[in-house]
Parts: C-alpha cells; structure tokens; sequence
C-alpha cells in the first residue's frame, strides 16, 4: 500500500519528507525529482515495534527462591533489545502487602532494582515493561530465616506499657550471639497506619529502633531478626498525654454508670477459625475520649461487640484480630438519644463501604408500633441487599455495592439450601488471597455465588453456617481466560475525552462488553472538583459524564479490572468560564493514609469549606 509522504522545504533546495509508518516489517521509500528516481532509490527501512516486554531479561539473586530475611538483595533488568518504555516494578509479602523497592536507571538500557524482604515466605515479584509482564512475570522468590531469634534480648523506655504523645522513644535490640541477619520492626497505630520509624545498625551487634507516638491510642509493635519473632518482640503499647489518661480511667471506672437515654451498640462480626481471645477493640467518642467496649462469643463463629455510649455524635470503634486492624476498621457510627416511637439504625454500612465487599447495618424498629419496613439502597450503580429478621424488633441489612458494567461471574455449587440468611461464604484465589462473595439462589433451586475473578485456575468457595462448613464445603470451580477483566477490550469515545466546558455537562461512551468481568473505576483530576455520573445503558456500555466548575487542564483516568484502558490517562482541555469565586488555599492536617501502590484506585476525603482547589 502506498503513502505520500509529508514534504516540506527547508530553504537552499533541501527537503524534509515525513512519515508515520502504522505497523512493523519492511518498508519500501521511493525518491523522485520531476518524476524521475533519484540515486540508489527506493530505499529500504525496516520499521521495528516500539517496544518488545519478552526481549526484557531479568536476572540477579532477588529473583530466585533462598533470598536471606531481613538482608537487602537486588536484580537487574535489561531492556536494551526491547525498546523503550516506562518500566514497572511490584514485589507483595506473603501477606500481599507492597514492599518498598528502589529502581537505579544505569542510563545504558539497564536498571538495578533493590529490595530488603523483611519476613519468610513467598515473595512475588512482578515487573511489567509499558504495562506488560515480562517473560516468565511474575516471579516466586522463596524467603529463608537466618540467623538464631531465640539469642536476641530487647530491652529501653520504647517497650514500656505507657508512653508519651509527641516524645521520642527508643528500643534496643541485643544480636550478640544471634548469627547473620537483620533487625526489622512494624509499628502501627489504632487506625491501622503504620508509624515511620529509623532503625540503626550500631555496628556492635546491637540496633536501636526510634519511634515517636503522634496521636493518643494503642499501638502495635512487631520486631523481627532473619525474618522471625524475637522473644519480647510482640508487644502493645498505650500512648497518651494526662488528660487521655484521665478520661481514659474514669470512663472505664463509671461505663456501668452510664444513663440509658443512649441506644445500646451492637457489632456482630465473624471470626472464622480465630479465638475470641484473639479480638481487641476500642470506642473513641467524639470528645476523643477512649472506651473499652464488651466483646461477647456467639459460639458460632462470630463474636458481638456492645458498647454503652455516653454521648451524642459520630464515635469511632477501632477493631484488632491479634493486635492489626481488621479490614475496614475504625468503623464509624452515630449516637443519638433513644426516642419513643421512631424507628432507628445503626452500623459501618451506614456511613461508609467498600466496593463489591458486604456492608452491613441494623434497623430497630422495638418501639416504632405496628407497620411495613422497606429498604432501598441508592447510588450510582445496582446494590445486592439481604434482610434478616432477628425476631426480635431488630433487622440486620447486608448489601454489596458494585461499581461495575455487566454483571459478575456467577457459578453454580450444585448444592440445594433452604435459607441462605444463615449462610455466609469466602473464596480463596490459586494466589491464597481470601476475600467474602455473594450468595444467592439460582433459577434452578441450587446454591450459586457472585463474584468477580482476577485470577486464572482453581478457586476454593468455603460456605458456612454457624462457624462450620456446610456439606461438601469447600467447593472447587475453575475459572479460565476468558472470565478474566481484559482493559485492553474496552473501548472508549466522545467528545468529552478530547475537550470540554466548565460548568457544562461534557460526556464519553465507555463500551465493556467484550473486556470479561470486571469492575469499571473512573476519576478526573484537574483544578476543580468535577462531578461524575454513570449511566449504564444495560448492554455492556454506559454513558460518562462529568461537569468541571473551573478550566484548564484535567486528567481523566478510566480502569476496567484494576488496569487502564487503552489511551488512559486522558488529557483534556476544559475551555469556557469558571464560577468567578475566589479560590482559596487550605492545609488540614490528617491521618496518613494505608499503603498503596501504583495501578490501585486510592479514595481521600477532605472537609474542607469553600475550596475550589480540590480533585
């Protein structure tokens, strides 16, 4: 096929000719001058891809099983034959947790990544070249302990009960006759953020941890050598100033004292195969105060938290399985006045959730007198909701907000249950990755599940009731390649991803229904919020709109499956006139953030009154 080129005069009879080959081979350049060829014409060019993620090679002792805990190690990455792209580099703990790694770019096509393992167990270490894994992606690196743990001795003023807020703190760790290895220390608060710490090696064969408490509250406090606990390094710390402690002991002292003009609060959460013993929890109220609530075993594989509140408004409860936040803690509720004659609820689905993960809530309806209860969950996708009549005045609400185009995978257990309001189910990945899944009947009687896969190969649903497995628990299904969420599938268009108007409503179309299972995530930054909507068009498409209030420059960032579509992120240009408002600067201090990564969809909320300068 045959393309003009682009021709244009440079002045003194030289010319530029341009052109912009669309696929990779051989390609054929013919040069003429009034219609004739010119010298050696046509010449050949041979057009290569931009780039090649299987000509990546990776090699070094960071990527191969036997890598010492504790000890830094490293690999190296060449990309000289693979063209040139961003690389992407992403190592998980055995508990999936994102390690920290440093990339050297050795400016020749070749980058050193180091990384230090902190804890034994399976590493993965993935690395993709412009998005893509690389050959032989992810890798399985098998950390081993070293050195002797039982040697080490900790001692200082860090790993006393009660500290000081705002005061630094020292422990000091003995390795004398530990062996080979390294200290390695997790601090974390009630809020489930972990403390940055410094950790000395004193090249004495002794390492000095330094931690600085900023807010009152329990923390954690986890100290390792070669990758495993050292006797006395498990401990839980209690930081405060006087007036924390004071409040702290009064309340605990008077809690049986309190009026009974506030509704009693009741958490019921599973436990698994846990002890009781293993559950910690804490009430901050909205004077700061600290309470230690009642936890109370079911005996059926849950235990209930119930808590006397004493005062009005937003409390947070702070929930620990052996000492770390349980997903989705603190979980926030509100406290009012009981009032004869109306109906009220309570629970963490009521204030805030989790995308396709069950929230959960309880309507009391004792002394609201005869009548219908009927429950609606609105928002800007379809929301699954189960009632359970405890018989006695109470509901408790379960729903599983999904924000998603098409449906979920859903598979049949081929097992037939009556009432699946005493059921709850898990599925754990080929990964080991566990995560809760919706129940529900399907048209032919049997049990089914909903869910959406990430992974390829044998998944295990375990179904429960009581605490137990039911019968033939755990099930086994198979999920292949084709059930996987495919970013690269989805395709978008509309004007609105090429330009827009402030304070107009501009629009795209986003069409999934070839891309497989998986959840759909949208965001817009720029200079001013922008207010997004999801029409689903219910056949695999839906209809985006956003409305900025300022111009300039947004970006627009649209993930099927966790992974960007092809084009994303888009860069905009919003035209038109803003509100005319005065545009305001407000810093507020808050509470870090948990870890993440790049490629995760990460959410931060800020109170902050008449600012136009928030995405």
């Amino acid at each position: 096929r045959r393309k003009p080129a682009n021709i244009r005069s440079r002045g003194e009879g030289i010319y530029v000719a341009e052109f912009t080959p669309t696929s990779e081979g051989l390609h054929r350049v013919d040069i003429a001058w009034s219609d004739h060829p010119i010298a050696k014409s046509p010449f050949n060019v041979q057009v290569f891809p931009h780039f090649e993620p299987h000509k990546v090679i990776v090699d070094g002792p960071g990527i191969r099983s036997g890598v010492p805990a504790s000890l830094p190690t490293n690999f190296r990455v060449d990309t000289r034959d693979a063209g040139f792209e961003h690389l992407d580099i992403l190592i998980k703990n055995p508990e999936g947790l994102i390690v920290p790694n440093k990339i050297i770019d050795n400016k020749d096509g070749t980058y050193n990544v180091h990384y230090r393992p902190e804890d034994v167990g399976r590493y993965t270490v993935n690395v993709n070249y412009g998005g893509i894994p690389v050959n032989n992606s992810p890798f399985i690196v098998k950390v081993d302990p070293i050195g002797d743990p039982s040697k080490c001795h900790v001692s200082g003023p860090g790993i006393s009960p009660h500290v000081q807020v705002g005061e630094e703190y020292t422990i000091t760790v003995d390795t004398h006759e530990a062996g080979p290895g390294a200290v390695t220390c997790r601090i974390r608060s009630t809020h489930g953020n972990d403390l940055d710490i410094d950790i000395v090696d004193n090249q004495d064969g002794t390492f000095n941890i330094f931690y600085t408490p900023h807010n009152p509250g329990n923390y954690t406090i986890k100290i390792k050598f070669g990758g495993q606990d050292i006797p006395g390094g498990d401990l839980m710390v209690t930081a405060g100033d006087d007036k924390y402690y004071r409040d702290h002991i009064q309340e605990t002292h008077t809690s049986k004292h309190v009026a009974s003009q506030y509704r009693p609060v009741d958490f019921r959460l599973p436990v698994g195969g846990g002890h009781m013993s293993d559950i910690t929890a804490l009430v901050r109220t909205p004077t700061g105060k600290i309470h230690t609530p009642l936890i109370e075993d079911n005996l059926d594989g849950t235990v209930s938290i119930k808590y006397q509140p004493s005062e009005i408004g937003l409390h947070e409860l702070d929930v620990f399985y052996q000492g770390q936040p349980i997903a989705g803690s603190p979980f926030k509720f509100h406290v009012d006045q009981v009032q004869t004659g109306y109906v009220t609820a309570y629970g963490p689905g009521l204030s805030h959730g989790v995308c396709n993960e069950p929230c959960h809530f309880r309507i009391v309806t004792k002394d609201a007198g005869s009548g219908g209860l009927a429950v609606a969950v609105e928002g800007p996708s379809k929301a699954e909701i189960q009632c359970k009549d405890n018989k006695d005045g109470t509901c408790d609400v379960t729903y599983w907000p999904v924000f998603m185009v098409g449906s979920q995978s859903e598979f049949s257990l081929r097992v037939t249950e009556t009432d699946i309001n005493e059921l709850h189910a898990t599925i754990r990945s080929p990964s080991g990755i566990e995560e809760p899944c919706l129940l529900k009947k399907l048209t032919n009687g049997s049990l089914g599940i909903s869910f959406i896969p990430k992974e390829m190969g044998d998944h295990l649903v375990n179904v429960y009731r009581d605490g137990r497995h039911i019968k033939n628990s755990p099930f086994r299904i198979h999920v292949g390649s084709s059930e996987i969420g495919d970013a690269s599938k989805v395709r978008v268009f509309g004007r609105g991803l090429q330009e827009g108007y402030a304070n107009q409503t501009n629009d795209f179309t986003v069409i999934t229904r070839d891309a497989g299972y998986g959840g759909l995530s949208l965001s817009i930054e720029g200079p001013s919020k922008a207010d997004i909507e999801c029409h689903d068009n219910e056949d695999g498409s839906c209809l985006v709109t956003y409305k900025p209030t300022e111009p300039g420059i947004y970006i627009i960032n649209i993930k099927f499956a966790d992974k960007h579509v092809t084009g994303s992120p888009f860069t905009v240009k919003v035209g038109g006139q803003g509100s005319g408002r005065l545009k305001e600067s407000i810093m507020r201090d808050r509470k870090a953030a948990e870890i993440t990564h790049i490629g995760s969809q990460c959410e931060l909320s800020l109170k902050i009154p008449e600012c136009l300068n928030c995405v």
